[in-house]
């Protein structure tokens, strides 16, 4: 898999060793795995290493968001590809929301969809996480309609909102 350039950021493939950077962003941030629909919680390094086992599987892309000029991730983008139709998913650490990152990294890893031939792509959201529908807004998806699902991080069913866009 690439890596990806973009202004602000590198974009590389993510690897077991990331595990003790996701514990660290993400073992006091709760409320911010819980907007997520598959992030294990608690965030331990076992959970992490499981995690991250998950996205190295077949037809998944996933990216560690890494600022430029800093050591560490920030977060992970990313997308399950099945045909030319993909399925997007990102998260970004407490101390990294709120600088743009989550929009500019999806954008980068919507064009290397494009560029693999991915013709159509979606999302899904909570009900109440705004930020990432502003996100998904700014990279040029639409919201659709609503759907209820089991989520793994969340105690009972779940509405979701759902968007699109082609590429």
């Amino acid at each position: 898999m690439v890596s990806i350039e973009t202004e602000r950021l590198l974009l590389r493939p993510v690897a077991p060793d990331d595990a003790p950077a996701m514990v660290r962003l993400l073992r006091a941030d709760e409320a911010g795995v819980r907007m997520t629909e598959r992030l294990p919680w608690p965030m331990t390094e076992t959970a992490a290493r499981d995690w991250l086992a998950l996205r190295l599987g077949p037809g998944e892309r996933a990216f560690a968001v890494c600022p430029k000029g800093h050591a560490g991730i920030a977060g992970v983008v990313g997308f399950r590809r099945e045909g030319d139709l993909a399925g997007f998913g990102y998260w970004i650490g407490p101390e990294f929301r709120g600088r743009g990152y989550a929009t500019e990294a999806l954008r980068a890893a919507l064009a290397h969809a494009r560029s693999l031939g991915v013709r159509h792509v979606v999302a899904e959201t909570f009900l109440d996480n705004a930020a990432s529908q502003r996100v998904l807004a700014k990279a040029g998806f639409a919201p659709g309609g609503m759907r209820d699902r089991e989520v793994p991080t969340r105690q009972r069913p779940q509405r979701l909102r759902q968007f699109g866009r082609p590429l």
